[in-house]
């Protein structure tokens, strides 16, 4: 039997907190880690909880200044994302800039930019110092990456490049891979619910700040309102604008809920998990349980039947009984070795972000699932009860997601002495990998050769320039940032 390495994810990062020497815990030190144990199904995950990372803020009240549209380019469908009708561009619609209520646009019903350059097809050639998203892999400085159809057609040292490629070849700083993000509630206003229009304006948005493969994360909820998310969800999974859902909960601990409703948290119920990734088509993808919850094992084998990654979270088990139900027989994947954080290396770990609804908007009230939110300097924590509109002068509650983007943290790992290959990977590769993202028809994750072509240009600081899913612009460039840059 193989057995997939232990996983942790790292997130919620302060700057100035953890130190460089504390992120280095990633590989060695199991006082910072305190769940990582994979459970033994192909590709899975274990996130862990560490402190946050700030992000930039938006105007007030106002989506941020840019929003991307966009939809699979392997779609077959002829609807577009933005204004849900046939518009003539879709599948491949570009950024769009968001209109203000005194503005009115000609064109397309959804204000798009559809060039049709985009729908022809032809090859994107981009040069630079190129990293692929394999995690200890090398970084090349001169290198070349082709995109045609919506997949990446080559890759390489540029010396390297087949003679006669019929496009021109744009230089740029860095070539990263899309980013993928296995951990995220929601952005500019949005949380990942039974609103699948906005469910696909917050991927949209995702993609633009250079996460290409979002999982929709799902928080503690009644049955009734689980099932009715998850059939509204599994077509934006369809159609190509998420990777897959996160079930987080219910079958956690109260007592260590976070910023979760106790009161949808219940015991461990296979009948009602059967029910929901029946439901979900196959488009959940993972589901954190703790292991102290009544029927454990089973819900692991419902997993292990469906595809599912389970992970471990919100927990109050003790290492010793965390330890007894992952090497059960019948248990956690039939794991047979007990956990040690020293087994860690960059090819198990992966960033999230945990990002909620204020992710690219300005401090305020939002909500996570049932709860309401009070973000403030960038930092989200429960509202607490009574609270005025301000919030001054009351208790803080518990940390209630994140603000961030994925690339921001990945900046923010590089900044802490991370390699840059390994950072990457963090963020790309590896959580492709734990989810299955990496296999099947649509591979995602890194840059090789029938990929799709989820390419991001940044600058030598990590500052994005351009992000391009399956080929298609996400973003309008930052030639500012280009300029100065190559």
């Amino acid at each position: 039997m193989t057995v997939v390495p232990p996983t942790c994810t790292i997130t919620h990062v302060t700057p100035g907190q953890p130190s460089a020497r504390r992120i280095d815990t990633w590989y060695r030190s199991e006082r910072y880690v305190e769940m990582a144990y994979s459970m033994g199904v192909p590709g899975s995950s274990v996130p862990v909880k560490d402190r946050r990372l700030k992000s930039r803020t938006g105007a007030p009240g106002a989506m941020p200044s840019r929003a991307a549209v966009s939809t699979d380019a392997a779609a077959a469908s002829t609807v577009c994302s933005a204004c849900s009708t046939g518009c003539p561009a879709a599948p491949k619609a570009r950024y769009r800039e968001p209109v203000r209520s005194d503005e009115s646009r000609s064109g397309s019903r959804c204000g798009g930019s559809h060039d049709s350059s985009t729908l022809t097809g032809a090859p994107l050639a981009r040069r630079g110092r190129l990293v692929t998203g394999h995690p200890g892999g090398a970084v090349i400085d001169d290198g070349t990456v082709v995109m045609a159809g919506g997949t990446i057609q080559w890759c390489g040292p540029t010396s390297d490049l087949p003679a006669g490629l019929d496009t021109e070849v744009r230089q740029v700083p860095l070539i990263l891979p899309g980013l993928v993000d296995v951990h995220c509630h929601g952005a500019v206003g949005h949380t990942f619910s039974a609103d699948a229009d906005g469910a696909r304006l917050t991927a949209a948005h995702h993609a633009s700040e250079g996460t290409t493969s979002v999982l929709a994360s799902l928080v503690s909820a009644p049955s009734h309102v689980l099932l009715e998310q998850i059939a509204a969800l599994r077509d934006v999974v369809a159609d190509g604008a998420l990777a897959g859902l996160h079930l987080e909960g219910p079958f956690i601990t109260k007592s260590m809920c976070g910023a979760q409703d106790p009161a949808a948290i219940i015991d461990g119920d296979p009948a009602l998990l059967k029910q929901w990734l029946e439901t979900g088509r196959g488009t959940v993808r993972s589901l954190t349980l703790a292991p102290e919850t009544p029927h454990f094992a089973e819900l692991v084998q419902l997993c292990r039947e469906h595809g599912v990654v389970p992970s471990l979270g919100h927990t109050a088990a003790t290492a010793s009984r965390t330890r007894e139900v992952l090497g059960a027989d019948g248990g956690a994947g039939g794991v047979d070795r007990q956990w040690s954080a020293t087994h860690l290396s960059p090819r198990s770990v992966a960033l999230i972000t945990d990002a909620m609804a204020a992710a690219g908007m300005s401090d305020g009230h939002y909500t996570l699932g049932s709860l309401d939110v009070l973000v403030q300097d960038r930092v989200a924590r429960l509202a607490p009860a009574g609270r005025t509109q301000s919030g001054e002068g009351q208790e803080t509650g518990a940390i209630a997601g994140a603000t961030s983007f994925l690339l921001e943290n990945e900046r923010r790992c590089v900044e802490w002495g991370i390699p840059l290959a390994d950072a990457v990977a963090a963020a790309s590769s590896t959580p492709a990998r734990l989810m299955g993202l990496d296999r099947g028809p649509t591979r995602v994750g890194a840059i090789a050769a029938g990929y799709r072509a989820d390419v991001l240009v940044a600058t030598g600081e990590l500052e994005l320039v351009q992000a391009y899913r399956a080929g298609t612009s996400q973003t309008q460039e930052r030639k500012d940032r280009a300029d100065s840059s190559v």
